[in-house]
């Protein structure tokens, strides 16, 4: 499998960490976005095979900058992940097309296996890869 573009947008520089190692086992290439703005810029600016995104940060939710892109037509997969999910976000996720939504907090092995079902077929690592 060629590496993935991947486009990861989480304000927690921690849990953005502990993400790109997880994502590691794809392979891919890891573009890393600090906040809703600056996600949606990249999204709009640039081509990625997959996004992962948290919901709420700093700027313009995951949710918003997701259903900007949309509507300028950009079909890039995308994986959202939030504490604070509720029936109102799951329904505008679903609206989406392409998109899952994750509850925090993520297992490595599911963030790695929705991604992989989402590029395509592939084997998922086993539980000790990833850790």
């Amino acid at each position: 499998m060629a590496p993935v573009r991947l486009l990861l947008a989480e304000d927690d520089y921690e849990l953005r960490r502990w993400l790109c190692l997880a994502l590691a086992r794809l392979p891919c290439v890891v573009t890393e976005a600090r906040d809703g703005k600056e996600l949606q810029a990249l999204l709009l600016g640039e081509r990625f095979d997959l996004v992962v995104t948290d919901i709420r940060m700093p700027s313009c939710s995951g949710l918003d900058a997701a259903v900007a892109a949309r509507q300028a037509g950009v079909a890039t997969p995308i994986i959202f992940i939030t504490g604070y999910g509720d029936e109102a976000t799951a329904a505008v996720v679903a609206g989406l097309g392409r998109a899952l939504l994750l509850a925090k907090p993520v297992d490595g092995i599911d963030l790695v296996a929705h991604c992989r079902r989402l590029l395509g077929p592939g084997d998922t690592p086993s539980r000790e890869a990833v850790r």
